[in-house]
């Protein structure tokens, strides 16, 4: 979970040299949030580490579970 998810891409690649990363754009309509209707975005990187995959997820509009990690 993180607040900038492009900044923690280029990190991940350019430091650490993880990558390439897939990128999903998610848009999630008449959910709930405690139990109240709601409709949500936020994006997410993908990137496959041999038998694990690491994701990498940033809230775009609130409220989410997402936010109330952060």
């Amino acid at each position: 979970m993180v607040k900038g998810i492009d900044k923690t891409i280029e990190y991940y690649v350019k430091v650490l040299g993880l990558g390439p990363f897939v990128r999903q754009d998610i848009i999630y309509q008449e959910k709930s949030y405690y139990g109240k209707p709601i409709n949500s975005k936020w994006v997410m990187n993908f990137c496959s580490l041999e038998s694990v995959e690491l994701e990498i997820i940033q809230p775009i509009t609130e409220p989410t579970i997402y936010h109330v990690f952060l």
